[in-house]
């Protein structure tokens, strides 16, 4: 006997030629020592050596029966022949087929029972395997009974199915399996699929490790294909099968690792409702980003909450959004708003240092063309002399204005976005960025000494420095492509003068042509227009 069939017969811990029902009686019994979970090489050892124990049993079985055969070959007398021919079918078989005619499966273990009585269980349990496989509309039922209670696709079995009639049954399995689980899944019956996995994976027949590990990615399957299964559930499952990141996970990994993203973003997407749900005025910057996303929340009381926020608030609303966004887009639905940025409209618009800049050069450009007169430019101090007064001045009107009105734009807002979602076109303010009375009034403000100061010269002038005066802002509402940094010597003027103004080609044309007319019309005044 080679080392391996020894080896096998060691590891089984049975003497050589052991018969069949011997070798699958004592690897049920080392089952219970080495499980699969628990050391998977030493439960691989045992299956290789009951699979070899099992070849060399059935080997010598049909060595044994070889001269039986041959025998059978050689021609007998012609009476025995005519004995052959008349003699009738073995009793026990009869009985046993007696016992299944008209077979209920509900009436299987008190047939079993009297096939016990009578002495043909083996030809009992052969007719029933027949009869599972002939049958479709009883192969379940059957099944259902033979395999717990006569150890089917078990060590303990005791009829001998081929291979061949074992895939054809174990199919028949796995499909109800999946049926049943996958219709509970689908009801939302998370309970009774949580009860039928219970049954089914305590059922011996899936002990063995690569069963075991088909059903566990059924299940992975199943769970994956349906994202409505609870994050609770989920969690049930990985507690009974013992499934854990540490050990790698179940098999196929991308379903596990997709079901463990899928569990995170459950959970951290009720974390959020939980957060909007019992919110309460300014709990935390989370709590009120939350409160402000995912609650189909009314204007006025978007806008209320809003004048309240803090920095931390709305940095907790991009930092929500972006999530959604870019994280878990397919939570969107679930969100109440189409436009996610839609809290941008809310937030405060500090004026950028650009639109100082802006204003402190209106100013000083106004003042010198207010004191420019026939021999003005011609003494460089005059110019300088204007430039200082006219930042001193605008430095200090347009600090106390802008404090004033930065205090005084919020409490304008709900009035404000009205008017500007009104009053401006949509394809201008793509964005909402854009405030009719927080933008708008302070360059209107500002626009009204322009009139006054110009037109001393001739009512032309300041007619001319006032409509250059919004025409330029009125331009800055055009889409317009920024200049690229570099290029050409000749284009870096343009492209410094647009990093200070953000001004486009047209505003930079009308502010030129403005200030060149109402230059020379204060050093040479028109004449008097009749």
């Amino acid at each position: 006997m080679s080392d391996v069939i020894e080896d096998c017969w060691s590891v089984l811990a049975l003497a050589p030629g052991a018969d069949e029902r011997s070798i699958r009686r004592q690897y049920a019994r080392l089952l219970k020592v080495h499980r699969p979970d628990e050391d998977p090489e030493a439960f691989q050892r045992l299956r290789e050596a009951y699979e070899q124990a099992l070849a060399r049993s059935r080997w010598a079985h049909e060595d044994d029966a070889a001269p039986a055969l041959e025998s059978a070959d050689v021609p007998a007398p012609q009476a025995a022949a005519v004995h052959v021919d008349v003699e009738p079918a073995p009793a026990r078989e009869q009985q046993a087929r007696t016992l299944l005619e008209g077979l209920d499966p509900a009436q299987l273990d008190n047939l079993w029972r009297q096939a016990g009585e009578l002495g043909c269980e083996a030809a009992f349990e052969q007719q029933l395997l027949q009869r599972s496989l002939d049958d479709e509309t009883l192969r379940l039922p059957i099944l259902h009974w033979a395999v717990p209670r006569r150890g089917w696709f078990t060590p303990w079995q005791a009829v001998p199915i081929g291979a061949y009639q074992g895939d054809e049954l174990l199919g028949s399995l796995w499909q109800a399996c999946h049926a049943q689980l996958q219709h509970y899944l689908q009801a939302g019956d998370e309970q009774a699929f949580f009860a039928s996995l219970q049954h089914w994976g305590g059922q011996a027949w899936l002990e063995p490790f690569d069963r075991r590990e088909q059903f566990q990615a059924m299940l992975l399957e199943l769970l994956h294909d349906h994202p409505g299964s609870s994050t609770a559930l989920f969690e049930r499952v990985c507690g009974y099968f013992n499934w854990s990141d540490d050990d790698g996970g179940p098999r196929p990994a991308h379903l596990w690792q997709g079901l463990n993203e899928r569990c995170r973003r459950d959970t951290w997407f009720a974390r959020q409702q939980a957060l909007a749900e019992q919110w309460h005025w300014h709990t935390n910057p989370e709590g009120n980003a939350a409160y402000l996303l995912l609650r189909n929340l009314e204007f006025k009381q978007q806008v209320a909450l809003a004048q309240g926020f803090s920095e931390a608030d709305w940095e907790a609303c991009e930092h929500l959004t972006q999530t959604l966004l870019y994280h878990y887009p397919e939570l969107l639905d679930q969100v109440p708003h189409r436009d996610l940025y839609f809290w941008r409209r809310l937030a405060p618009r500090p004026l950028h240092p650009r639109s100082y800049l802006r204003v402190m050069s209106c100013m000083v450009l106004v003042i010198v063309l207010w004191l420019a007169g026939p021999d003005f430019f011609a003494h460089p101090s005059n110019v300088l002399i204007a430039a200082v007064v006219g930042s001193l001045l605008t430095v200090q009107l347009s600090a106390v204005f802008m404090r004033f009105w930065l205090w005084t734009a919020p409490n304008l807002l709900a009035l404000d976005l009205r008017l500007s979602e009104w009053l401006i076109p949509r394809r201008f303010n793509p964005d909402g960025e854009r405030l009719l009375l927080r933008h708008g009034v302070p360059r209107l403000l500002l626009a009204l000494p322009i009139y006054p100061m110009l037109a001393g010269t001739h009512p032309w002038t300041g007619i001319v420095a006032l409509t250059g005066y919004f025409a330029v802002g009125l331009l800055g509402l055009l889409p317009y492509q920024p200049p690229q940094e570099g290029g050409p010597a000749w284009r870096q003027p343009w492209v410094t003068l647009h990093r200070l103004y953000e001004f486009n080609l047209a505003q930079a044309a009308v502010l030129l042509v403005t200030v060149g007319v109402v230059a020379w019309w204060q050093v040479h005044p028109p004449g008097v227009i009749s």
